[in-house]
């Protein structure tokens, strides 16, 4: 998927989020990440809205996990995965 759909879906879907306030606790499912470019709109996606809620830059500790807790994506080609 070109970047600019993928930002503009992604936008589209965490604006959506943010009018319940649920955005910063989402979690993102990619089940055909390829490249991960969705994975990588959704993770920034995640720290602003973060950022966002607590009204503090996001510490390492943070980063992590988000990273490790709110995304997640798989591909069955090998070298997409790669």
């Amino acid at each position: 998927t070109p970047r600019p759909i993928a930002d503009l879906l992604v936008r589209a879907s965490f604006r959506a989020l943010d009018r319940d306030g649920a955005s910063a606790n989402a979690r993102v499912l990619d089940a055909a990440a390829g490249a991960g470019v969705f994975l990588l709109t959704a993770f920034r996606e995640l720290v602003a809205a973060r950022w966002r809620a607590d009204g503090v830059r996001p510490n390492t500790q943070v980063l992590r996990h988000i990273l490790y807790h709110q995304i997640t994506g798989f591909d069955i080609n090998e070298a997409a995965l790669r």
